[in-house]
């Protein structure tokens, strides 16, 4: 039952309609007025701080120049706060004081110059120079071989000297395309983008029963070692760009290292290990030699 004083919910609801009837028809009462004074939130636009060029509507603030007299007689751009910015530049252009130039944007710097690539001098070793054309290659294994047959070769290397592959194949970082090959009796093995060659273990096994071995080994991360194995035993490895030297009679080449030493300065790290290679052998690989086919290679 209902105490005096009381009011039933439903008596409220004509006062809450009429309030919300009366919201949603001053809505487009105030739009309309902003409307004419030209405001962007009539159209829903967002509100937002008028760029610089925006607030004068033309050239002359943003590079310094006078106002046009005219403009300063009567400004009247439809914004108050534009103006009273037009009024206050007109005041101080009577006064004489220069409109104020904005400070110009710091420019990005400079990339720097590092000039033309080096050249490389000339190899001053005749045997480096016919081999300068390899230190344009990227990454590379190459073997001389005494006392194995190239397929004899490449079965100790972990290949099939039955499966040939075309030059081109793509291979994974598991195995290296490698050509296969002769030059002056030695038998050569160039693994393309492998490294084998140059794992102790593997040149053990490669030179066990009196074979010999010579191996270069260059990489794209300028890793190089030139190992020299004979009868199952690493004897020496160097490596010209640390100037390091390994294995049981790690000054067993010096005499060779020497003759190429300038080389080696010069930068012809490369080709100076091919000559080592190639006067411990007999076997001179050029970059263009002809290999008779190519199989895989396992990389260790």
């Amino acid at each position: 039952m209902e105490q005096p004083g009381d009011q039933h919910p439903r008596s409220r609801t004509p006062w809450i309609v009429a309030a919300v009837v009366a919201l949603v028809c001053a809505i487009p009462a105030g739009a309309g007025l902003l409307a004419q004074q030209g405001h962007p939130s009539a159209l829903g636009a967002p509100l937002a701080a008028p760029e610089p060029t925006q607030i004068v509507g033309h050239h002359w603030l943003s590079n310094g120049a006078s106002l046009d007299p005219a403009t300063c007689v009567s400004p009247s751009s439809g914004d108050l706060q534009v103006d009273k910015l037009v009024s206050g530049i007109c005041a101080q252009q009577a006064r004489g004081v220069a409109a104020v130039t904005p400070a110009p944007r710091e420019s990005e710097p400079a990339a720097p110059s590092y000039g033309p690539e080096p050249t490389l001098a000339p190899a001053k070793d005749p045997v480096v120079a016919k081999l300068t054309a390899w230190g344009d290659y990227d990454a590379e294994c190459v073997l001389l071989i005494h006392g194995l047959t190239p397929g004899e070769a490449v079965r100790r290397m972990g290949g099939d000297p039955a499966k040939h592959i075309a030059a081109d194949t793509d291979v994974g970082i598991s195995h290296a395309v490698t050509a296969v090959g002769q030059i002056s009796g030695v038998t050569v093995l160039a693994e393309d983008n492998g490294f084998s060659c140059a794992d102790p273990g593997v040149l053990r096994r490669l030179t066990r029963a009196g074979v010999m071995a010579t191996t270069v080994y260059w990489s794209v991360e300028m890793d190089t070692m030139l190992s020299y194995a004979v009868n199952g035993t690493v004897l020496t490895t160097w490596d010209p760009v640390i100037q390091e030297a390994g294995g049981t009679q790690p000054h067993g080449l010096d005499t060779l290292k020497a003759q190429v030493a300038p080389d080696v300065d010069n930068a012809h790290d490369i080709p100076a290990m091919l000559a080592v290679a190639a006067r411990l052998t007999g076997a001179v690989v050029s970059y263009g030699w002809k290999p008779g086919y190519w199989v895989l290679i396992p990389n260790l």
